[in-house]
């Protein structure tokens, strides 16, 4: 599951989803778009997306510059041009 916390870090929400089975690395990233969707839903415009995985980190970071084949990393950096960054 996932947490969501505010500055004061009290929590917001958390929530479980079920990926059936699949890579660990695509858990994750799944589990970042669907923060931010719920985050943008949510009316927040100014998020910080902190990760365990350097791997994941890396990924999105190729994808920031344009580096990335991944549709599932395209649609996070779709959701972070929505954001204040």
């Amino acid at each position: 599951g996932r947490n969501c916390a505010r500055p004061s870090w009290e929590l917001i929400f958390g929530f479980k989803i079920f990926l059936g089975s699949c890579l660990v690395f695509k858990a994750e990233l799944w589990g970042i778009l669907d923060d931010l969707d719920i985050l943008i839903d949510q009316g927040y415009d100014n998020v910080l997306v902190q990760t365990d995985s350097f791997e994941v980190a890396n990924a999105v970071k190729k994808g920031l510059r344009g580096r990335s084949n991944s549709a599932l990393i395209k649609k996070i950096l779709q959701q972070f041009s929505r954001l204040q960054l």
